[in-house]
């Protein structure tokens, strides 16, 4: 080919020049009208969208933190607000306790006092009965010493019968 170029005439190359220069720029601007600046409108458009989603995905990030820190901080206060609950439970609870345990004590304090009256009562009671018994026993013995004298043998036998009553 290059055989071909050399033996050509310089009018021949220059018009062939010339003729593929029109033709490159008439093929430049028909691309130019019909297919570079469609083909530039989609990658402008494909840019925009790109751009669109980044800033999108940004914000979404951004809302998306926000929410994990107002969660936390939901989950903070909750936890908070648990431990409290907890506490004034075991308050409640431990004054229940000690409220109950004081109030055993002064019932127990106060079973004990009124289970001693009634034994003070109950003994005072029967000290009487025995006073009366001892009483009307003295004057049984009397009344039968009385009526009549009385020899060992008679004493013992006297004492044996008292007994003997006493037991019936």
């Amino acid at each position: 080919m290059d055989f071909l170029v050399l033996n050509a005439d310089v009018s021949t190359v220059l018009g062939n020049s010339l003729t593929i220069l029109v033709s490159f720029i008439i093929l430049m601007a028909i691309l130019s009208k019909f297919a570079i600046r469609p083909i530039m409108d989609i990658v402008e458009k494909r840019e925009k969208n790109v751009n669109d989603q980044l800033d999108n995905a940004a914000e979404s990030r951004e809302k998306a933190q926000a929410y994990e820190q107002e969660a936390k901080q939901t989950v903070q206060e909750a936890q908070i607000k648990a431990q409290h609950l907890v506490t004034k439970a075991k308050e409640a609870g431990d004054r229940i306790k000690n409220e109950a345990s004081n109030q055993a004590r002064q019932d127990t304090v106060r079973i004990r006092q009124e289970a001693q009256v009634a034994i003070e009562n109950e003994r005072q009671v029967m000290m009487n009965e025995l006073s009366a018994q001892v009483a009307d026993i003295s004057v049984e013995l009397t009344k039968r010493l009385l009526k009549r004298e009385l020899n060992a043998q008679d004493h013992q036998r006297l004492i044996e019968d008292f007994i003997e009553g006493l037991e019936q």
